[in-house]
C-alpha cells in the first residue's frame, strides 16, 4: 500500500533545518487520513500555508515516515535537495544543474537526490506540473542510472489522485490553522484597512462607560477593527466625529486587558501629534478601564517618546526645543521660516529671481498671510523631511549634493535647479537663525532620534524598552520623517510592525497649520490624504496572487509609509482574480559580474517566449552598469533592447511589442509586463546615518517595479551591494519568495 504525503515547501524548509526525517515536535500540524483502499494521506501544514500555494507529493511504501530508508543516513541533504527541486520547478524553464544528472522525458524528471560524493546515491522520479499547476509528485526512488530502464518504468501520478490528494488537504487546511493558531479567518488577512461611517455611535450613551459597556453598541466597521487580531498592522479611517479616538483607544485598553488576564508582559505605546491630545487619550483609557490605571500602556506625544528614548547628551548643553510637542513645533517653525523669508526677499532674492520659474516668482513674492504660510509650510517639509533627512548640513559641498538628490512626487515642486538654489539659500539662512538662538527644532531632533533608532545600541535596548503594540491618532498630521520612526519602536524585529493608525482621508495638515484649503496654490499631496476611498475593497486583476502576495509582504513590512501613494496603487488590502503564476524568485550571486551573467541567462530564457518583459532598475545611479550590460545584450544580435532614460522615451514602446525594455524602475510607471526583472538594489540593510529619506526613496521604486509584473518577477542582487535586503529575507521564510544562490 503507498502512502503518499502533501506538504509545501515551506514545510519542507522547516523539516530541513531540524533535519528530521518525521513531524515529531517539529511544529507542523499533521492530519492523517485514511483513503481507503489507495492508503493513507498524511497532510502536512505550518502557520504560514495558504490555499494557493504549490504542493509537494512523496509517494512512500516503506512506513509512515517522510523519507524512504534510502535516504534517511543524510536526511538534511535529502531536504535540501527536495526543496531546491520544487523551487527550480517552479519557473519556466525548468533549470536542473548538471551534477544532478537530470534525465528528462516530457512531464517526468530523474534526478539524484543527494549531492554528488554522497555513497550510493540514488535517483527520485519526479512528476512536474501536474494538471498545469505548479504542484509536484515525487514518486518513487531508484538506483537505475540508465536512461532507457527509467523511461520504460516511470510511473504517473493520475490526475485523480492528484486532485483528490490536492482536495484532501484543502478541506483539512482550516482544522489545522485551527489547531495552530487559531481561527482561519483571523489569519487570512494580509493586511487590514477598516473604514468609519461619518456618525459616532452611542450619541445618548453616558461617556464614562468601560469597554464592556461599550462594545454592543459599535459599529460594524468599529468592531471589525476592535475585535481584529493584533498580528499585523491596522489602518483605521474615517472623517471627524466617526469615532476614530474611541475606536483606537478601545483595542489599546482591550489588549491590555487581556494580556494582564493571560498574565502576559506587554507593552503598548498610545503615541500622539500633541500634549492635549494625549491628554484626552488618556482620561478616556481610565475610563475605559475596567482593572483601574493601566501601567501597560503608555500615552505620549511622540516628540516626547523620543526625548525618553534618547541617550543623555545627545541634545547638547544649552540648546532650546522649540515646541513641546509636534504640533507647536511645526507652528513654531512655521513662524521661523516666514521670518526668514521675509528677509531674504529684502536682501538676496534679485541675485537668484532670474533663475526662477513665474509660478516660483508668485508664490516667493506672495503677500497674502495664507499663501506666505503655505510656502513656508512646503520649506519645513524640504528642510526637514529631503535635506535633514538626507545629512545636508551647510558646508561647502553641500548645495551640490541637494541639487544631486532625486525628486519623489510628494516633494515641493521645484522644477529647475535655480529654485532648488533658493530653498538651499533659504535652509542656510533657516540654519544660522537657528544657531544664533541656540534652537533646535523638533524635526531636527526626530532626524536624530530616526537616526539612533537605526543603530546597534537601540536594537539592544529595543528588547526591553521597545512596544508590543503601537497606535497612533492622527496620522495624518505625521510628516514622513515622523512616520518612519514608528516601524523601529516595536519590540519584535523577526516579525510585521503592530501599528495600528487612525487617519482623516479628507483632513489635511495644511487645514491645521495654515488654517485654509490651498491646495490649489502647490501644496504637496502627502500620501493620498485627498483620496477618499469607499468603504468596498477593490479587486485587482492584473497580478497573480503570488506577484500580489509579495507586494502585500512589502506593504505589511513598511505599515507606516504607504508606498503605493506616489504611485496611485492602493494595494494595501486587495485580492486577485488573476489565475495562479510562478512564486516571485530571487537570485544572490557574489558579486556585481556574477548578477549580470545571471540576468543575461534569464533575459535568454524569457525571450524565447515572445512576450515582451523588462528590466527595472532600482537604484537609478546604477544605471551606467546595466547599461552597458545592454549594450552587449543587444550587440550580440539575439535580442531587441528598449532602453528606457527618460519620460518621453516611452513612447517608443508603441513600435516595438517584442523584446526587453530595460530602464530606472520610475520611467516605468504606468506600464505593465507579464515578466519583470527587478536589479539595481541598493544596500538597505545598512545602518548608516542619515539613509531615511534615501531608504524611504528606494523602498518606494521598489514597490513600484514588483507591481509592474503581472505574473513572473525575478530579483536579482549581489553581495557586492548589501546582499538580500532583510525583508526579503522574511518573504523567504514565509514561503513567497524563492531564494537561489547562483
Amino acid at each position: 500500500m503507498t502512502e503518499i504525503t502533501a506538504l509545501t515547501s515551506t514545510a519542507i524548509e522547516m523539516l530541513a533545518s531540524g533535519a528530521m526525517s518525521n513531524f515529531a515536535g517539529s511544529g507542523l500540524f499533521e492530519q492523517l487520513v485514511d483513503d481507503g483502499a489507495n492508503g493513507e494521506l498524511h497532510l502536512y501544514y505550518t502557520p504560514n500555508d495558504a490555499l494557493n500555494d504549490s504542493l509537494i507529493f512523496i509517494h512512500n511504501s516503506d512506513d509512515s515516515l517522510l523519507l524512504p530508508k534510502s535516504l534517511r543516513s543524510h536526511q538534511r541533504q535529502a531536504l535540501h535537495r527536495i526543496l531546491s527541486f520544487a523551487q527550480r520547478a517552479s519557473i519556466l524553464p525548468i533549470a536542473i544543474p548538471r551534477s544532478w544528472k537530470p534525465f528528462k522525458d516530457n512531464d517526468k524528471i530523474g534526478f539524484f537526490a543527494l549531492p554528488l560524493g554522497t555513497t550510493g546515491s540514488p535517483r527520485w522520479i519526479a512528476q512536474v506540473h501536474l494538471e498545469g499547476t505548479s504542484d509536484i509528485a515525487l514518486l518513487e526512488i531508484t538506483t537505475a542510472y540508465e536512461k532507457q530502464v527509467l523511461s520504460d518504468s516511470w510511473s504517473t501520478m493520475p490526475a485523480t489522485t492528484h486532485r483528490r490528494v490536492r482536495n484532501t488537504w484543502e478541506k483539512h487546511r482550516q482544522t489545522a490553522v485551527v489547531a495552530m493558531q487559531g481561527p482561519a479567518s483571523q489569519q487570512s488577512s494580509t493586511g487590514v484597512e477598516v473604514v468609519l461611517d461619518d456618525a459616532m455611535p452611542g450619541e445618548g450613551l453616558s461617556k464614562s462607560l468601560t469597554v464592556s459597556a461599550w462594545l454592543p453598541g459599535l459599529t460594524p466597521a468599529q468592531r471589525e477593527f476592535v475585535e481584529a487580531p493584533a498580528n499585523r498592522s491596522i489602518r483605521l479611517r474615517g472623517p471627524a466625529g466617526s469615532g476614530k479616538t474611541l475606536t483606537m483607544a478601545i483595542k489599546a485598553v482591550r489588549e491590555a486587558q487581556a494580556a494582564k488576564e493571560a498574565g502576559s508582559d506587554i507593552r503598548i505605546l498610545f503615541a500622539t501629534h500633541s500634549w492635549s491630545l494625549a491628554g484626552e487619550v488618556d482620561d478616556l483609557i481610565r475610563t475605559l478601564s475596567e482593572y483601574g490605571d493601566l501601567d501597560n500602556i503608555t500615552v505620549l506625544p511622540l516628540l516626547s517618546v523620543a526625548e525618553e528614548i534618547l541617550p543623555s547628551g545627545m541634545i547638547a548643553e544649552g540648546l532650546e526645543l522649540i515646541g513641546d510637542d509636534s504640533l507647536a513645533g511645526k507652528s513654531l517653525q512655521l513662524a521661523q521660516i516666514r521670518e526668514v523669508v521675509q528677509e531674504f526677499r529684502e536682501t538676496n532674492w534679485i541675485t537668484f529671481k532670474g533663475n526662477t520659474t513665474s509660478v516660483f516668482q508668485s508664490r516667493l513674492e506672495a503677500v497674502s498671510d495664507i499663501e506666505q504660510t503655505g510656502l513656508a509650510w512646503d520649506l519645513l517639509i524640504e528642510f526637514g523631511c529631503v535635506l535633514g533627512a538626507d545629512g545636508i548640513f551647510p558646508s561647502f559641498n553641500s548645495e551640490t549634493r541637494y541639487l544631486r538628490l532625486p525628486r519623489a512626487p510628494w516633494m515641493m515642486n521645484l522644477p529647475t535647479d535655480g529654485e532648488k538654489r533658493v530653498v538651499y539659500a533659504l535652509y542656510e539662512q533657516f540654519w544660522k537663525a537657528l544657531q544664533e538662538r541656540n534652537l533646535v527644532t523638533s524635526d531636527q531632533l526626530l532626524n536624530d532620534f530616526l537616526n539612533y533608532l537605526e543603530t546597534f545600541a537601540w536594537n539592544h535596548r529595543r528588547q526591553a524598552e521597545g512596544f508590543d503594540l503601537i497606535f497612533v491618532d492622527e496620522f495624518h498630521l505625521f510628516n514622513i520623517q515622523e512616520r518612519q520612526t514608528l516601524r523601529h519602536l516595536n519590540k519584535d524585529t523577526t516579525s510585521y510592525p503592530k501599528i495600528f493608525m487612525a487617519l482623516d482621508p479628507r483632513q489635511s495638515p495644511w487645514e491645521i497649520y495654515v488654517e485654509t484649503d490651498v491646495t490649489g496654490i502647490g501644496a504637496p499631496q502627502d500620501d493620498e490624504m485627498n483620496n477618499v476611498r469607499t468603504v468596498d475593497i477593490p479587486t485587482v486583476h492584473r497580478l497573480t496572487p503570488q506577484v500580489l502576495e509579495l507586494v502585500k509582504h512589502v506593504h505589511l513590512e513598511f505599515p507606516n509609509l504607504d508606498l503605493g501613494s506616489d504611485w496611485d496603487i492602493p494595494l494595501s488590502d486587495v485580492e486577485s482574480l488573476a489565475n495562479p503564476g510562478p512564486r516571485p524568485s530571487l537570485f544572490l550571486a557574489d558579486t556585481q559580474a556574477d548578477e549580470e551573467i545571471e540576468i543575461y541567462r534569464k533575459i535568454n530564457d524569457l525571450y524565447s517566449t515572445g512576450n515582451q518583459f523588462a528590466l527595472a532598475l532600482v537604484d537609478e545611479d546604477r544605471f551606467p552598469q546595466y547599461f552597458q550590460l545592454m549594450q552587449r545584450v543587444s550587440s550580440s544580435g539575439k535580442f531587441k533592447v528598449v532602453t528606457i532614460t527618460n519620460r518621453d522615451d516611452i513612447g517608443l514602446l508603441k513600435s516595438h511589442k517584442r523584446g526587453v525594455v530595460v530602464g530606472p524602475a520610475e520611467y516605468l510607471a504606468g506600464l505593465q509586463f507579464d515578466s519583470v526583472l527587478i536589479a539595481g538594489i541598493p544596500d538597505m540593510n545598512s545602518t548608516s546615518a542619515h539613509q531615511s529619506y534615501r531608504r524611504r526613496r528606494n523602498l518606494s521604486l521598489l514597490y513600484l517595479a514588483l507591481t509592474r509584473a503581472t505574473r513572473d518577477v525575478r530579483i536579482f542582487a549581489n553581495e557586492d551591494y548589501g546582499g538580500v535586503p532583510e525583508f526579503f529575507e522574511r518573504a523567504v521564510q514565509q514561503g513567497m519568495l524563492g531564494k537561489y544562490r547562483t
